[in-house]
């Protein structure tokens, strides 16, 4: 099993040396402020499906009573507020890039303020 760690940091280190170094098509406005999309759509991604698997182990454990849907249900949220918290601080340099501001007030970001502020005082 340690082998397996060692495996996913290589692997984890070169696919972000590869996402910082490879080329990237020209994007008019952008050039290489773009790459920051590279991170910030799949922790976007992992943050929704960590919670959305976070919500059906917490389902079986109110339907089974098995303590282990319990475990996975949270650490499934646990994965899920990481993830959000690293989504919401490349979508604020991203943000920044294109509007000239780290944080908007818009819809997406007002509802990711309050699921941290819900996961965050669960995991407080």
């Amino acid at each position: 099993m340690k082998i397996l760690k060692y495996i996913l940091f290589l692997w984890l280190g070169a696919v972000f040396c590869f996402a910082i170094l490879y080329p990237i098509p020209r994007i008019p406005a952008l050039g290489d402020k773009a790459r920051v999309l590279f991170f910030h759509v799949p922790m976007a991604w992992v943050t929704f499906i960590a919670f959305m698997t976070s919500m059906f182990y917490g389902i079986q454990y109110l339907r089974k009573k098995d303590i282990i849907y319990d475990f996975k249900a949270s650490s499934a949220a646990g994965i899920g507020l990481m993830f959000c918290i690293l989504a919401t601080i490349t979508g604020s340099v991203w943000a920044k890039f294109n509007w000239g501001s780290f944080w908007n007030w818009d819809p997406r970001e007002t509802s990711i303020n309050v699921l941290l502020l819900i996961y965050g005082e669960y995991f407080a």
